[in-house]
């Protein structure tokens, strides 16, 4: 893999105690469904913003087939195409720009193409459902020159977390500068100690994956050395104690970035997402989506070499002689394609279940792979604020100890300010809540029919904590819109890296398959999405051309 990873996108939510808040009469918004029409943009226009299920993943659509407890017809007849890519989510799409003047075809399983990094837009302000930031695009990495040659960097805002904003539920207000150590004075030096260790180490040693010494990153082996060892430990090695409340930061932050706490994380995983994003970040109007959307609209005008498939369920896979088949069922009709190539762009828990052959050694690496759950909250407000920063983390002033519970009590760890990126241009605000489940099993707590009822009871319940410190209030809100992303994060757990677990899950089979996806690098970030794509089709590129 090449590249510079300095970025992750955010998630999140929990429950207290998930079963015991019934799902009383909401607040302020009607019991109408809204019957969705099938979009393939990754940005949809939200006409009537009610609705009584979960946006986002769709397993009900998917399981059936994943365990193969329904055995579709053989397809009729068989398509040929030079490269076929499963996946229409960032990896995907991607895949399919960097292979556009080739032939192509594009499966992806949902209505909508963008993957996690789907939006809408509703009263002209558009919002992230899923993936909502960049890193700092200043390096010469794959990702940074996609976003170049798709003209979408003018739309980027830059936010700086030095005058970053907390806040504070507790207290009931907002606390900025966080890093000047505003939140407590008498201990103000712990907190910009904090600040200035780990920027300036970001500064110096900034911790590439993969290694970059030449980039004056760290050398391959401190890499695979900080890959053995927890975040927290070397937070606490390097940095000494941490103030309280720069332990319930960190502890969110990566809850939202990774689904796990820094206990449970690579060091230099870590360090990855934290060193760049405590410097610079930049969002895009709608969030990730809007790179997506890009994409998509360009391949639209490729429409004699670009298939895009959308409601295409892939439920087999199998290297045949030279080709690779593919089955799957479009909108329930069983087809079949036969292609020289193939990019798997999904999840390796997916690519396990549909591709035939996969070598015993490889099957026990995807394995070792762990995913996170998360949910997003849009609160679309029927009025307009002036947004105070592109984020806020909510501190309780409590460092979460019990992972399983504590987060689950949250209503999240951070709140965006979707109409930031935009300069507050909408006629309407929103605000875009993130909880994640940094725990294994969380995503059992979304399944099931009472599932989204639970969620939304505990959304009403806490969502004034969050309003009432910003001058709002319940009959400001017009309605809840709740996403579910049940794998969206691979867990970058110490050693995936070091012990080449992470390498073998993502080998090439017979040449013909090829990786890729965040899971290659368990880096949940757009840029190793953007990067793995740009990786695997020069592979294909370089065979096509031979």
């Amino acid at each position: 893999m090449s590249g510079q990873f300095k970025f992750s996108r955010r998630t999140l939510l929990g429950a207290g105690a998930f079963g015991a808040l019934a799902a009383t009469s909401p607040w302020w918004w009607p019991r109408r469904v809204a019957l969705a029409k099938p979009n393939p943009n990754p940005i949809s226009n939200v006409a009537d913003p009610s609705s009584r299920a979960f946006l986002g993943d769709d397993p009900e659509k998917i399981h059936p087939h994943l365990w193969k407890t329904v055995i579709p017809l053989e397809p009729a007849s068989i398509e040929n195409v030079e490269v076929a890519i499963v996946g229409g989510g960032m990896s995907g799409l991607t895949s399919a720009f960097h292979l556009r003047d080739r032939q192509v075809m594009l499966l992806e399983q949902a209505d909508q193409f963008g993957g996690n990094s789907r939006g809408e837009e509703w009263q002209g302000c558009r919002y992230s459902i899923g993936a909502a930031y960049l890193a700092d695009p200043s390096a010469e990495a794959p990702s940074t020159k996609l976003l170049q040659e798709l003209g979408i960097l003018d739309e980027a805002r830059e936010d700086d977390y030095t005058d970053a904003t907390v806040l504070l539920s507790k207290r009931g207000q907002l606390a900025a500068p966080f890093w000047s150590g505003v939140t407590d004075p008498e201990k103000q030096k712990m907190i910009v100690g904090f600040w200035k260790t780990i920027t300036e180490y970001g500064q110096k040693n900034y911790p590439y994956i993969p290694a970059r010494p030449d980039q004056g990153g760290l050398s391959e082996s401190e890499t695979m050395k900080m890959d053995s060892m927890t975040l927290m430990d070397w937070l606490v090695k390097t940095c000494g104690p941490l103030h309280p409340h720069v332990e319930e930061f960190v502890t969110h932050y990566c809850w939202s970035s990774f689904g796990g706490g820094p206990e449970e994380l690579s060091a230099v995983q870590g360090l990855n997402f934290l060193c760049g994003d405590l410097l610079k970040t930049y969002a895009l109007p709608g969030g990730n989506a809007r790179v997506a959307e890009k994409i998509y609209e360009k391949l639209r005008t490729k429409e004699k070499n670009v298939t895009l498939k959308s409601q295409a369920l892939v439920y087999s896979i199998e290297v045949v002689g030279q080709e690779v088949l593919l089955k799957y069922l479009e909108q329930g009709t069983p087809k079949a394609v036969k292609a020289r190539y193939c990019v798997f762009a999904g999840q390796k828990f997916v690519a396990k279940r549909v591709i035939s052959g996969i070598p015993q050694k490889q099957l026990e690496a995807m394995n070792r792979i762990r995913y996170r759950a998360y949910l997003v909250c849009n609160v679309l407000l029927d009025k307009k604020i002036s947004s105070k920063s592109y984020e806020l983390f909510r501190l309780e002033e409590s460092v979460p100890r019990d992972r399983a519970n504590d987060s689950q009590n949250r209503i999240c760890t951070d709140v965006v300010f979707a109409d930031w990126a935009n300069h507050d241009r909408a006629e309407r605000s929103v605000l875009t809540l993130y909880k994640s489940f940094p725990f294994d099993g969380g995503r059992a707590l979304l399944l099931g029919s009472g599932a989204y009822e639970h969620v939304r009871s505990i959304f009403e319940s806490k969502l004034e904590s969050i309003l009432l410190p910003l001058g709002l209030s319940k009959n400001d809100v017009r309605e809840l819109r709740i996403s579910r992303f049940g794998h969206a994060l691979p867990l970058a757990a110490p050693g995936l890296l070091s012990d080449g677990t992470l390498t073998q899950a993502s080998k090439p089979i017979s040449d013909r398959i090829f990786f890729a996806n965040q899971d290659c690098l368990a880096n949940p970030c757009f840029e190793v999405a953007a990067n793995s794509a740009h990786d695997a089709t020069s592979l294909i590129l370089g065979y096509l051309n031979q």
